[in-house]
């Protein structure tokens, strides 16, 4: 049996701000970043009528929020020695039911997978390999938590994996 992807024909992506060198958009949630027919940057040139347009940073497949794209290689270049550089910086907001151990502070640790194929964070052993997270966290209706936290790194998963590793999984 021969399966294959359908294009999500009726998502509308939607755009932030729209630049000659980038555009901004709010990626929804479950778009992959890199599938060839339903992923963003396929998508979002089927919509706008464009040739091409460059990841600079990714989100993950379940996590909505805005995604920076360039319009061209230049851009592109740019962008992402940007973000190498840490002089763009990212923000996360999240929620969960779940009480944290700590109300603020840093998540650091290196993430592992676990024997489900899931990842966890377990304490460094090198520097280098570090997924580091800063964050803070309020309350905002019994039982649910509002959580801002910003990334150093960008590992896969960091801050689901940050998240959980203080006791308050993202709902």
């Amino acid at each position: 049996l021969l399966l294959t992807k359908i294009p999500f024909m009726s998502i509308e992506i939607p755009v932030i701000f729209d630049h000659e060198d980038f555009i901004v958009i709010n990626k929804p949630s479950g778009i992959e970043m890199h599938d060839p027919i339903n992923g963003v940057c396929h998508l979002l040139c089927r919509q706008l009528n464009i040739a091409k347009v460059f990841l600079v940073h990714r989100l993950d497949t379940p996590t909505s929020g805005c995604l920076l794209l360039a319009k061209n290689k230049s851009t592109a270049a740019t962008l992402s020695q940007l973000f190498a550089d840490r002089k763009i910086e990212k923000y996360y907001i999240a929620i969960s039911d779940k009480k944290p151990k700590k109300k603020q502070g840093k998540i650091a640790g290196d993430m592992k997978k676990s024997r489900n194929g899931n990842y966890m964070l377990t304490p460094p052993c090198s520097s280098q390999a570090q997924a580091i997270s800063f964050f803070t966290s309020e309350n905002i209706e019994a039982s649910k938590r509002l959580f801002y936290i910003k990334p150093v790194t960008g590992k896969t998963h960091q801050i689901r994996v940050a998240l959980k590793s203080i006791g308050s999984p993202i709902i």
